[in-house]
């Protein structure tokens, strides 16, 4: 049980446990996106993919779904 509580404690669940911040972001997304609501869409999906919380992926997923034209 103690295993878990500490293994649930490393596990990302704010925004500012994300692999990258607004700042990395600026540079990727269009002018109509906002920051916040792409860090939160980013935290969603690293809550259900831990394990892809990583600025490499984060990024790519970001250009993907929102980069500019």
């Amino acid at each position: 049980m103690l295993a878990d509580i500490e293994q649930n404690a490393q596990l990302p669940h704010k925004v500012s446990h994300l692999a990258v911040n607004g700042w990395d972001l600026l540079s990727k997304i269009s002018g109509g996106t906002t920051v916040g609501k792409v860090l939160d869409m980013l935290l969603n999906y690293v809550l259900q993919s831990p394990t892809l919380n990583t600025k490499e992926h984060l990024m790519q997923l970001v250009e993907e779904k929102y980069g500019k034209n």
